[in-house]
């Protein structure tokens, strides 16, 4: 049985979801050119009552409609700010539906929720998150129909994956709310109807007392569809070929916990990259070195490089911190009038006692500057899954005659900090190093006791959206 989610208040009142408008349907299909005996009042009245009929009456409500923005509006945002700073760049609020529930003001967990609802988080978490319980109904459908039933088939076919992707489903009046406005006119001169890629989202809630402002259950679901119908203003022609693709992603929580865990992950997964498509260029994400072991924290958390994830509820990152050289060579030729070439093998990446692997696809950027001994040196990295291995190499080096060099290497030191998603506790583990593949050489030697002055990228102060998403129950 859902128990009441813990010390979050909605904060909803009641609304009153739209509905399949008969009369608004027969304008949408006559907009992109159907007006045919099939779209009479009457018998788009018959269409709709045989759909809903379709549909079991669920138990989750609605609270708002929204869509994603598309990587358009996202890289305009990105282009003018360079990072993205608001959650309204990202999401489109939907004023013309309206379902059972609105919100009065902001509404704890919904920028949570907004982003497991997007489908490249959503589809992210079910690949590399182990207990994700997010549920995905996807159908393509081909068909050779009128084309008023190739349309009627899009609103069978979503309420359809929507019922499959959501175990207890929706009620009637959200799942006809939903299925509302579906129809979009294409260019005029256009031979066949292509609705292009369509979202639409929903935030979910089940069991909302008004009275006490808490509920059982919310949720989200995200829903993606594309309608084609060949040649659709063919009158000579009963019967056209259409295509629908259909992809619902729901994810609902009945413990605040678990959604709270996910948004840890992503965060600390995506950083900058949070809400950015694919395909729009921005440079990598950027994990934080500290001068000294940070506390173990939330902050500390999502600024560090991810690890791959090996037990439930157990979310790792890697923390970089304390940037240092270490002497890896040295060679004395000051009593010699030749030139002597050196040669020695450097190994680069993480301590033998290190198990830990960095997650799947990860593409990240570290780095920090360091003056040590009045010698300056910029020790900088670009993390990726070869780094779960290490490297040696021979590096040579050139010594004049009457001269000395003394050769070090860039180092950072970490530590293993857990995220436990039961306890909502930070704990710091294991500790190892992580040697640099970068290689500095000196004429006098470095004294390793001397205070190091640390010259890492200053954080402007301006905070960036994906640094501000969670935390609804902290």
């Amino acid at each position: 049985m859902p128990f009441p989610l813990p010390h979050i208040r909605l904060d909803l009142t009641e609304d009153t979801p739209t509905k399949v408008d008969v009369a608004e349907l027969r304008k949408e299909l006559h907009a992109i050119g159907l007006t045919c005996s099939d779209t009479t009042l009457e018998n788009l009245a018959k269409s709709k009552a045989e759909v809903l009929k379709l549909i079991p009456d669920g138990e989750y409500q609605g609270f708002q409609f929204y869509r994603n923005a598309d990587s358009q509006q996202i890289a305009e945002h990105l282009k003018n700010d360079g990072v993205l700073t608001s959650i309204d760049q990202v999401i489109l609020q939907d004023e013309s539906l309206h379902a059972e529930w609105k919100p009065r003001g902001t509404v704890p967990m919904s920028g949570e929720l907004y982003t497991v609802g997007r489908p490249e988080h959503f589809d992210y978490l079910q690949k590399n998150y182990l207990t994700f319980s997010g549920q995905v109904s996807s159908e393509n459908y081909n068909n050779n129909e009128t084309t008023v039933n190739a349309i009627k088939d899009i609103f069978v076919r979503i309420a359809s994956n929507i019922c499959s992707a959501v175990v207890t489903g929706l009620d009637k009046p959200l799942m006809e709310a939903s299925l509302a406005r579906i129809l979009d006119p294409v260019p005029e001169t256009a031979t066949d109807y292509d609705s292009g890629l369509k979202n639409r989202s929903i935030l979910l809630v089940s069991g909302y007392d008004k009275e006490t402002g808490e509920a059982e259950g919310v949720g989200v679901i995200n829903v993606e569809y594309r309608l084609i119908i060949k040649n659709y203003k063919d009158k000579k022609t009963r019967r056209n070929e259409s295509s629908l693709s259909v992809t619902v992603r729901a994810a609902t929580y009945t413990d605040p916990k678990e959604l709270e865990a996910e948004i840890n992950f992503l965060k600390t997964s995506f950083k900058t990259l949070l809400f950015v498509p694919k395909g729009i260029p921005v440079p990598e994400s950027r994990v934080t070195v500290y001068d000294e072991l940070p506390p173990a924290n939330s902050d500390t958390f999502i600024h560090s490089l991810p690890l791959e994830q090996t037990e439930n509820d157990i979310i790792p990152v890697m923390v970089l911190y304390g940037p240092d050289l270490q002497d890896v060579g040295f060679i004395d030729n000051t009593d010699s009038k030749s030139t002597v070439t050196y040669s020695v093998s450097v190994t680069s990446g993480f301590s033998a006692s290190f198990g830990t692997k960095l997650a799947t696809g990860i593409k990240m950027t570290a780095d920090a500057g360091i003056v040590k001994s009045e010698i300056s040196v910029n020790i900088e990295v670009s993390f990726t899954e070869q780094w779960n291995e290490s490297h040696t190499e021979t590096v040579s080096y050139s010594v004049p005659g009457g001269a000395k060099a003394y050769l070090y290497q860039g180092y950072f030191q970490c530590a293993v900090l857990k995220y436990n998603a039961r306890t909502m506790e930070y704990l710091y583990e294991d500790t190892c190093t992580f040697n640099s593949n970068v290689i500095k050489t000196t004429e006098n030697p470095i004294d390793s006791n001397a205070v190091i002055r640390y010259e890492q990228l200053k954080a402007t102060g301006k905070k960036a959206l994906w640094e501000t998403i969670g935390g609804s129950l902290r």
